[in-house]
């Protein structure tokens, strides 16, 4: 098997039996792009980083690559630093070892090796000391996809489909470049309206220019008017001396409105204003123009497009920050509007696939939510939204308008949220930025179309586009009941369904929600079974009306006096586990249970018996992820499930679960060595291993047991408060964050929870 192999130490990578060295001495990081057209089949890019500053090409490099994009980086043990800038560009990878990495160290054996694709979960990197490989013919090309990176030096680079589209001998030059491309996006042509002085229009496909009395403007009016509708993509790279701005190129009115009527453009008028870099790629979609562009003065401006691959979803997200004009932001959602207007913040819209419907919402500032609609969440409340209201596997566009004297900043807590949907730049948001974002809750930092500028505006159209992720389709349902107290109150039942509560008027003693086989709401009642012989019976025709299905059941108060046993037996027979409900013993008492109608699996079933003088009544809280039934069986190929903080199981198998050296209780298919921390036990196991973590009265308080969540899949684990409240994971090694099934209880709530697998029926 052919492999390519990377040496950080002597500074060499091998393809074909062939070493091709490169100066690690004078250039402590360099990047490899994989170029299957090329002999070697990688581009090199060298840094010579000395001090705070020096990252900053590095660091753009990583963040204009493509998703999915095979890239090899080789530290030097010469490398003076490690900060937040370069640990975010490797860990865009996949890397987690450059967390632990030590610069500046005398000895060969500081190198670090990393080979991975761009927006590859954190922890499933190949990466070491030394000399790695990695297999070629694993390398799986890049989704489809369109980039411009332009540079302060006027340098462009072309990229479609991870492949390099331009070459030296492409011509770029002062004014309007246009490049119009083939619907595959294989093939490209550029023509050059340098409108700043002259009406000469050349073209890159003809060896022959032309010039008449029109105007540049004119010519390059005609030009798009004619093609506009002839090619599905159409992009514009802006060129102009150092020193000037866009006033520079003296683009005429017509020439404004044909880029904004033909080609999309919400920004142009800002690019005029003031910047000196602009990048424009126009998607003609039979009806309408959608643009990604960006504006900006940094050294690098860049503008990807990305087709869409996983649904017919139209997504389109603009942001500009007022700093640079009264310009609206937006979002819109298959042609219609969902934004937020009004006030700073960010918008967010949330879509799930397979359901019509999006959510809208705008995170403010925590002194604006009481001015504002219902829909605004408070800054300070915004990462617990994210984290725990958003359901994985849903589409999320954010779009942040601002200006410098706003109150509104962004939390770290909120920054690290955002990294759940996809985000790699949620880092370098301030109240100058413009930010877009279109991800999936669930999936890698880096692996999202993403872009921010400081210093002018930007936009994104496309959707969704990565291979990459391990992200768990379907749906996850929640129940939560809550006895009483000797006192008589303190009792509640909640519901939700991906992460959304299900909110009904009035609870009773039982309530029984009914969810369809692909995950939409059937109905929710309540039933007084504590009381009333009718709503007993109510109960038992309700229950025996559905045919299939998930019923999940909550209680509060007193719900076992006129339960009887038919209700009992009928909740055994047709979900399975143990018969509760018994009066009086169980008087009081809490009790959730999740199953499927007519499975022969055991069900998600928690109790807590009634307070006493001795124990209290805690809630009883019971919690399934179940994927959805696309293309798969309806037996159960495989399942993780944990009970309280008794048992734990995988495959229907009892684990005993060992102890880490920094006291977390894991569960998986091998003991924990001696003195062995969770970190490296979750870095050691193979990319797939399911994982059952528990931490009770032990804090996470340190980066390397939050970088081992992360590398399961965890985000919550922040969230466990107080100090001796349960943290509680089921989560797969090389997922992503976010994407885990996590779940933060008091220490004593009796805690049941459930992730299943389905077989494939491809597989048989």
């Amino acid at each position: 098997m052919d492999s390519v192999f990377l040496n950080s130490s002597s500074y060499y990578i091998k393809y074909c039996n062939e070493e091709f060295y490169f100066n690690g001495t004078l250039n402590n990081i360099n990047v490899f792009t994989y170029q299957p057209e090329l002999d070697p089949p990688f581009i090199v890019e060298s840094f010579n980083i000395v001090s705070p500053g020096d990252e900053l090409l590095f660091v753009y490099k990583m963040d204009s690559l493509p998703i999915g994009k095979f890239t090899m980086i080789a530290i030097s043990p010469s490398l003076p630093f490690i900060n937040e800038s370069i640990i975010r560009a490797c860990s865009s990878i996949g890397s987690i070892e450059i967390h632990m990495f030590v610069p500046n160290c005398s000895t060969l054996v500081s190198s670090l090796s990393i080979i991975g694709f761009k927006g590859q979960a954190i922890g499933t990197a190949t990466e070491g000391t030394g000399e790695i490989s990695y297999p070629l013919n694993t390398i799986k090309p890049c989704p489809p996809s369109l980039s411009i990176v332009l540079q302060d030096n006027d340098s462009v680079v072309v990229k479609a489909n991870g492949r390099l589209v331009n070459d030296q001998t492409t011509s770029f030059k002062t004014g309007l470049n246009v490049l119009v491309f083939s619907k595959d996006l294989s093939h490209m042509t550029i023509t050059n309206f340098d409108t700043s002085s002259s009406s000469d229009v050349s073209s890159s496909s003809s060896s022959s220019s032309s010039s008449s009395t029109d105007t540049t403007n004119i010519q390059f009016n005609r030009f798009i008017q004619h093609h506009y509708k002839k090619s599905s993509v159409i992009a514009i790279v802006a060129i102009i001396p150092e020193g000037k701005d866009g006033s520079y190129l003296r683009l005429s009115s017509t020439t404004i409105q044909t880029i904004k009527e033909k080609l999309g453009s919400k920004y142009i008028d800002q690019y005029i204003g003031g910047t000196s870099k602009w990048v424009l790629i126009s998607v003609y979609d039979y009806t309408l123009f959608t643009a990604n562009e960006h504006a900006t003065s940094a050294n690098t401006c860049s503008a990807s497009y990305y087709p869409r691959s996983y649904s017919s979803l139209k997504v389109s997200v603009g942001s500009c920050n007022r700093v640079y004009s009264s310009a609206q932001s937006y979002i819109y959602i298959d042609g219609r509007s969902k934004f937020t207007s009004g006030g700073d913040g960010l918008s967010i819209t949330i879509y799930k696939d397979g359901y019509d419907e999006s959510l809208v919402f705008k995170i403010v500032a925590d002194d604006q939510v009481n001015n504002g609609s219902p829909s605004d969440i408070a800054v300070s409340k915004a990462a617990n939204f994210i984290l725990n209201r958003i359901p994985v596997g849903s589409v999320v566009a954010i779009s942040l308008t601002t200006s410098p004297s706003s109150s509104f900043t962004i939390p770290q807590d909120l920054r690290d949220a955002l990294k759940t949907l996809g985000a790699n730049l949620s880092s370098k948001i301030n109240n100058q930025s413009s930010y877009a974002l279109i991800g999936r809750k669930g999936s890698p930092p880096g692996s999202a179309p993403e872009q921010i500028s400081q210093t002018g505006p930007v936009s994104l159209s496309g959707c969704f586009s990565n291979s990459m992720p391990a992200i768990p389709y379907g749906f996850e349902i929640k129940a939560i009941g809550k006895g009483c107290d000797q006192i008589g109150g303190d009792s509640y039942v909640k519901f939700y369904v991906n992460s959304q509560e299900i909110k009904f008027d009035y609870s009773k003693a039982l309530n029984m929600l009914v969810v369809r086989p692909d995950g939409s709401l059937s109905y929710l009642r309540s039933y007084d079974t504590g009381t009333s012989d009718s709503d007993a019976e109510a109960f038992i025709e309700d229950f025996n009306d559905v045919e299939d299905g998930y019923i999940a059941i909550a209680t509060k108060g007193e719900w076992t006096q006129n339960l009887g046993d038919v209700a009992r037996n009928l909740i055994t027979s047709r979900l399975g586990g143990t018969n509760y409900g018994e009066y009086p013993r169980d008087y009081g008492s809490s009790y959730s249970i999740i199953g499927e109608v007519g499975a022969s699996f055991a069900p998600v079933q928690s109790f807590c018996p009634r307070e006493t003088s001795t124990a209290p009544n805690y809630p009883a809280i019971s919690s399934i992820r179940v994927p959805g039934y696309d293309t798969m069986l309806r037996e159960i190929g495989d399942s993780v499930l944990i009970n309280g903080t008794t048992e734990m199981k995988i495959h229907d198998t009892t684990i005993v679960g060992s102890l880490s050296s920094d006291s977390i209780k894991v569960a998986t298919i091998r003991i924990i060595r001696v003195e062995e921390t969770l970190f490296d036990f979750i870095k050691s196991l193979p990319d797939g291993t399911k994982v059952i973590c528990q931490t009770t009265n032990t804090s996470i308080s340190s980066n390397e047991q939050r970088l081992a969540f992360q590398m399961i899949g965890g985000c919550k684990y922040d969230m466990k408060q107080p100090y001796n409240a349960v943290y509680t994971i089921i989560g797969v090694k090389g997922c992503s964050p976010g994407s885990a099934m996590e779940n933060v209880s008091e220490i004593n709530s009796n805690l049941v929870m459930a992730s299943f697998a389905r077989v494939d029926k491809n597989n048989y």
